[in-house]
């Protein structure tokens, strides 16, 4: 998987954007709730899967068209 160097790169750079983020968010916050993370995490993730699954479906019409 981290053979091609494009992968490589933006698994890093990925994982920079997720570190920072979660740093600022949980500890440069001062009203941090861990029950408000979580849910707002989970609701991150049923949204990112929500899209997903309606792009993969676009793309599987727009693949029958062709």
């Amino acid at each position: 998987m981290l053979e091609n160097k494009r992968l490589r790169i933006l698994s890093v750079i990925m994982v920079v954007v997720f570190s920072i983020t979660f740093t600022f968010g949980v500890f440069g916050n001062p009203n941090f709730n861990i029950y408000d993370f979580c849910m707002n995490l989970a609701s991150e993730i049923i949204g990112m899967v929500i899209a997903l699954i309606l792009v993969d479906a676009y793309v599987k019409e727009k693949q029958k068209k062709s």
